[in-house]
């Protein structure tokens, strides 16, 4: 039979013309199918030669069966059809290189990132396509990555065609042949523009509000002292007359005036707090002291209100309450100020008590300070803690209060890592209760503790004798006014005041020996008090005298306002304005006096 009739019909013309190629050249082949006898088709590859014997021309031919070849082929295909459409599918910039860094392939999205058709991109280097500066940046990184055969993470930038910048993440990697030899790069590009450009903002935002809080505590701490600085003359004057005046109707006005005074001095230092508290400047300074001397000095600053209401103020300490501790005893002393503050003036009649014990499970101070007042209901109690708020407008009317107070506590309790809440009931009183994680120290001075015996207090007025002893006393400060106010509470007391107007008169009156202590006022003329205070300081270095106590009398109120007088030398921080009494008190134990305080 004729080889063409196992051809299927539509192969034997092209058959048949390899056939006439091995007659013409000698050799050709041919891909086909073999036909059976039963009609099925089956791939083969066909070869043929002509061969010459005895003078005539033969064709010798082989047939090979490629019917796995055919369907590995197919596979691959398949294969490379569905990792194509993956590929293209990815809603990311996709491409990969050969060994000397060609672009071989890439998605749709990569030829859209760069502006480019496909066959532009196709067999070209980066320094055909980027600018200068790019490309050298990616070949050096592919460089790379091809020798050490990592995986590389990086940031840059890609342009486009028209010049378009983007802020990319690139995401790289080497993939190699089946000997195992790295032959290429392929890598992925994350489009980052969009992000970076809300991380500039976020920045600047971050930049502004910064700002904004450095204006606004230059504004608070430029109003706290303009307006301590008047605020403290008005107080003074207003202690000093209410000495003075013995009329009835002149002492009622001069009652309203130091009401008045005190009510915006409270609402200047309430909004300072609350003020540095939310631009996150409120910083605990723990120390250690004794808690039963903080709660009984707190209660004698309220004694004389309870007594001139009729009402007890009590306090009771656990026997197992630890009394020496370590905390900011600055703000614990103003959370109890103002909770037991707020608890006499709401109370009418009765009695004002705190407790002080330990919690359940022993791990943290139990304070409570209960009362027989007017109480507060209970749709009220969970609003009271926010600022400006109180248990109602008619409250407000009757007692006053700006509502900063409990929020201020609110706040230094949580910042103390503590808990506070409320308990009342209308007309019968309140409960206000807090808890504070205090740090028990066990020994002073390498002393243990002795426990301490349960005990109820009641609180009166402390009044104090004054001594004979006379101390000499520097007042610098510019303000005639207050120089005028420190004066006359010094009046016929154991202190003769010399007076100089700035830092630099001082400086000047300044000899060792001849103060027994200064009062520096720091905003001033010529020279400040804290450039003073460290001029004084370095004179005593130099002659090797006894330092002198030197007492920052300013109307700066701000943390960050005491910390630079503190570190300038000054021994104590004194906010104005200040009352009488303060003072005097800061003067007899700075020098010594010879006050005795009788109960």
């Amino acid at each position: 039979r004729h080889a063409l009739d196992f051809i299927p019909e539509d192969e034997r013309e092209l058959i048949a013309a390899r056939i006439q190629e091995v007659f013409e050249k000698g050799y050709a082949s041919v891909e086909g199918h073999l036909l059976a006898k039963s009609g099925n088709k089956t791939p083969y590859w066909y070869t043929g030669t002509r061969v010459e014997i005895g003078g005539e021309v033969f064709l010798s031919g082989m047939g090979l069966d490629i019917t796995e070849r055919r369907e590995f082929e197919a596979a691959q295909r398949e294969q490379l059809l569905f990792l194509s459409t993956l590929i293209n599918a990815m809603p990311y910039p996709i491409f990969f290189k050969d060994s000397s860094l060609r672009y071989q392939g890439c998605n749709d999205q990569f030829a859209a990132f760069l502006g480019r058709e496909k066959r532009e991109i196709l067999g070209k280097t980066v320094f055909e396509l980027a600018p200068e500066h790019l490309a050298n940046t990616y070949h050096a990184s592919d460089l790379e990555l091809l020798e050490s055969g990592d995986v590389q993470i990086y940031e840059s930038q890609v342009e486009d065609r028209e010049g378009n910048r983007r802020n990319v993440l690139f995401h790289k990697a080497t993939f190699s042949s089946n000997s195992g030899k790295d032959t290429g790069i392929v890598g992925a590009i994350l489009d980052i523009t969009e992000r970076k450009m809300l991380e500039e903002e976020l920045i600047h935002q971050k930049e502004r509000a910064e700002a904004a809080d450095r204006a606004k505590s230059k504004f608070l701490a430029t109003m706290s002292h303009e307006i301590r600085t008047p605020l403290n003359t008005i107080i003074g004057i207003g202690d000093m007359m209410a000495e003075a005046v013995t009329a009835p109707e002149q002492q009622h006005y001069i009652s309203a005036h130091n009401r008045a005074s005190e009510s915006l001095l409270a609402l200047i230092n309430d909004i300072l707090d609350l003020s540095k508290i939310e631009a996150g400047q409120m910083v605990l300074e723990p120390v250690s002291f004794d808690l039963g001397e903080l709660i009984e000095a707190t209660l004698d600053i309220l004694s004389i209100t309870a007594q001139d209401k009729g009402i007890d103020l009590l306090h009771t300490i656990d026997p197992e309450t630890p009394l020496r501790i370590e905390a900011d005893a600055q703000r614990l002393r103003q959370i109890l100020l103002n909770l037991i503050g707020n608890a006499v003036k709401f109370t009418p009649q009765g009695r004002v008590e705190v407790r002080v014990g330990l919690s359940e499970d022993g791990q943290q101070h139990h304070f409570t300070i209960s009362d027989t007042g007017i109480g507060i209901s209970l749709d009220k109690l969970e609003h009271i803690f926010k600022p400006f708020t109180q248990a109602d407008d008619t409250r407000t009317r009757l007692f006053g209060g700006t509502g900063l107070g409990l929020s201020i506590c609110r706040r230094l309790v949580t910042a103390m890592g503590g808990r506070i809440w409320a308990e009342s009931v209308v007309n019968a009183g309140s409960r206000f209760l807090f808890t504070l994680p205090l740090k028990r120290v066990e020994k002073v001075d390498g002393a243990a503790l002795q426990p301490v015996v349960r005990q109820t207090k009641r609180h009166q007025p402390k009044t104090h004798a004054r001594g004979d002893q006379g101390y000499h006393i520097l007042l610098v400060e510019d303000a005639v006014d207050n120089q005028l106010v420190v004066q006359a509470f010094l009046k016929n007391s154991p202190y003769r005041v010399s007076i100089a107007n700035n830092g630099a008169e001082a400086v000047d009156a300044y000899a060792p020996g001849r103060f027994d202590l200064i009062l520096m006022d720091v905003q001033m003329p010529v020279m400040d008090g804290i450039a003073a205070t460290r001029a004084i300081r370095i004179q005593e270095s130099d002659s090797g005298a006894e330092r002198v106590p030197i007492i920052a009398f300013t109307a700066h109120a701000m943390g960050e306002d005491t910390r630079r007088i503190m570190d300038a030398g000054c021994d104590l921080h004194l906010s104005k304005p200040v009352r009488k009494q303060r003072l005097l008190d800061v003067l007899a134990s700075s020098c010594r006096s010879s006050f005795e305080v009788v109960s």
